[in-house]
C-alpha cells in the first residue's frame, strides 16, 4: 500500500474506503494499514496471515455489564463499551452493524 500524507485517506478498495487517518500515530497508521492488507488478501483469496474479524453482537455490551437492550438507549455508554472492546482486543477488522434505536423499535412496535 503506498503511503499516505496526513491530508490523504488511509485504506483501500472496498474497505474502509473513508477513514480518515491524518491525526493518528505513525506505528497506529503502520498497523491499520497492515490490518488492511491482511482482511484484503484474504477477501481476495490470497496467501496470508488470517485475519481476525468477529461478529460482536452484545459482547462488548456484556463485558461491560450492560446488555444489547442497553445499547439501544445509551449511545454514549454503548460507545464507551465498543471503543474499550477495540482498545483491548484490536481486533482486525469488526462486522459490528453500528447502533439500533430503542425508541425507534418501540414506535414501529418491532418484535426483535
Amino acid at each position: 500500500m503506498a503511503s499516505s500524507t496526513p491530508d490523504q485517506k488511509v485504506a483501500g478498495g472496498w474497505f474502509a474506503n473513508d477513514i480518515p487517518a491524518g491525526e493518528t500515530p505513525q506505528d497506529a497508521k503502520e498497523l491499520f494499514s497492515r490490518r488492511i492488507a491482511k482482511v484484503e488478501k484474504a477477501v481476495a483469496l490470497e496467501e496470508g496471515d488470517v485475519p481476525i474479524v468477529p461478529m460482536l453482537g452484545a459482547l462488548p455490551y456484556s463485558i461491560e455489564g450492560a446488555t444489547y437492550k442497553d445499547s439501544m438507549y445509551d449511545y454514549d455508554e454503548a460507545s464507551r463499551a465498543l471503543v474499550d472492546f477495540y482498545r483491548e482486543f484490536q481486533p482486525d477488522a469488526t462486522t459490528h452493524t453500528a447502533f439500533t434505536s430503542g425508541k425507534a423499535n418501540e414506535i414501529a412496535r418491532s418484535k426483535m
